[in-house]
């Protein structure tokens, strides 16, 4: 079990003060782009992205921290077999959710936003494209990526940038939160499928147990 796994519901305990300690806001954001980043409105309720058939027999559901190594591991290793073996297929429905820790006082709520600003405005397959392409620099984050990459899926990279910085889908984020730790979830990655919470020993190779649980729940 890894840290992240332990230190869940402790850290979780302090999350509220922790990540108003992390929040930067737009002055402090140095990058190559010329944003006037005033804080935007706060968003409260956003529905989860989601990729697959709405009709899908199986639905995933996965909880992430992106300041989780652990996360960057699935998404990086496990997500795309699992797309390409089951939700191409029209089997299974995936469903994001935040669950900021947060890992990081840095990103964890702050990429978060940034992503959940790329769903809300141009669509769920950006979000998700976006979220793959954040991952795969996991260690290296910095407000120029965070810019580059919502540029790289067409999205308006002043709008993440000042939704990232100012955190302002943080409402979403802890409902989404509280939503996991009731469902159970202790740790990043939680992965549950159609209402059981799928076990793994590492993330990076949780293709196994997680191709298990949708067979059996195909069954």
């Amino acid at each position: 079990m890894n840290p992240t796994r332990r230190s869940v519901l402790t850290a979780v305990g302090a999350g509220a003060a922790i990540g108003l300690a992390g929040c930067l806001g737009g002055d402090e954001v140095e990058t190559s782009y010329d944003c006037d980043l005033e804080e935007p409105d706060s968003v409260s309720s956003l529905d989860p992205p989601a990729i697959g058939d709405e009709d899908a027999p199986v639905t995933l559901q996965l909880f992430e921290d992106y300041g989780c190594g652990g996360c960057a591991a699935f998404a990086t290793n496990v997500f795309s077999e699992i797309e390409a073996d089951y939700v191409d297929s029209g089997q299974l429905r995936i469903e994001h959710y935040d669950l900021p820790i947060p890992v990081s006082d840095d990103w964890s709520y702050q990429i978060a936003s940034a992503a959940r600003s790329v769903q809300d405005t141009v669509d769920d397959e950006a979000f998700f494209s976006f979220s793959k392409a954040v991952y795969e620099d996991f260690g290296d984050y910095s407000w120029q990526l965070v810019g580059d990459l919502a540029d790289g899926v067409g999205a308006d990279p002043c709008t993440a940038l000042a939704a990232g910085s100012h955190q302002s889908y943080r409402d979403v984020s802890d409902a989404e939160k509280e939503h996991g730790l009731s469902t159970g979830i202790e740790g990043t990655p939680g992965i549950v499928v159609d209402g059981s919470i799928v076990a793994y020993d590492s993330p990076g190779d949780s293709y196994g147990p997680v191709s298990d649980a949708i067979e059996a729940a195909l069954e």
